[in-house]
């Protein structure tokens, strides 16, 4: 996957351009200006995230996808992420149309169960957190939104792909006072609201994509972070249900993506 890919995942990744009132920040335009600070605590943050050994977090999503007529749709989804490093990680999603899903590591194999299919395709990968998710999204081209946030390593070169910052204020949310940070690569614009203080999470964030008609936009809101969870090992198991089918990793277990990728507007 090339690094623009993965600038598109955050980010996956980052990660996006926010909406912001015309007379605050106008003049900001076509501005190329590098804030080092801004910078700064973008860098600080996936530090952060990529030196905590467990978390979990639960992220509501929505995105614009583009139907063949042209408009753009909204659809969304809530996630439920749990991580405990080096090498486990669980991911349980729900479509706003009631479809579940979830992503299991183990350290040993990743295996994508569709509940709303009844189907689940399991490959043997061994090795770390960044590992299976470079696998999942590079080698079986499967979507994985916000994977990278929780990488160990940067998702791309911050000081060579941003060509503009800003701190636009402070904003609260989720009762956290954040700072209001906005960034623009080539390819997408990325807002994100950072919590101040010792704990440098983010709270919300926009990715718009400007190489797409439209301007489609992904957007995340993040709650329950907690830093210290105890995640026993049997929590990142595939235990198969009764009459469940195993399947391979194929265009029908991708269905898996078209909630998200509604006609050619998913990640």
């Amino acid at each position: 996957m090339t690094s623009l890919k993965r600038i598109a995942f955050i980010v996956s990744l980052f990660l996006a351009l926010g909406i912001t009132p015309q007379n605050s920040i106008s003049q900001e335009a076509d501005s190329q200006n590098i804030d080092s600070e801004s910078i700064a605590d973008l860098e600080q943050m996936f530090d952060f995230l990529g030196e905590s050994e467990t978390i979990s977090v639960t992220a509501e999503s929505n995105y614009d996808a583009r139907q063949k007529s042209g408009q753009l749709i909204e659809f969304g989804a809530v996630s439920k992420w749990y991580i405990k490093r080096p090498s486990h990680v669980r991911v349980d999603i729900e479509n706003r149309d009631g479809t579940e899903r979830s992503f299991y590591f183990d350290g040993n194999s990743i295996t994508l169960y569709d509940k709303s299919q009844n189907v689940y395709a399991t490959v043997i990968k061994k090795g770390n957190l960044d590992q299976a998710f470079d696998y999942y999204m590079d080698k079986l081209d499967m979507p994985m939104p916000l994977a990278e946030l929780f990488s160990e390593k940067h998702p791309f070169d911050i000081n060579k792909s941003v060509i503009s910052s800003m701190n636009v204020g402070e904003s609260k949310i989720n009762g956290f006072a954040c700072n209001d940070l906005a960034f623009r690569t080539k390819e997408v614009d990325l807002q994100v609201w950072i919590e101040q203080g010792k704990r440098p999470l983010p709270q919300r964030m926009i990715i718009t994509y400007k190489g797409s008609p439209g301007n489609p936009q992904y957007r995340a809101r993040f709650s329950d972070w907690n830093l210290s969870p105890k995640l026993k090992d049997s929590l990142f198991e595939f235990k198969p249900p009764k009459d469940v089918e195993k399947i391979k990793f194929s265009p029908r277990i991708n269905k898996v993506q078209s909630t998200e990728n509604k006609n050619e507007g998913g990640q």
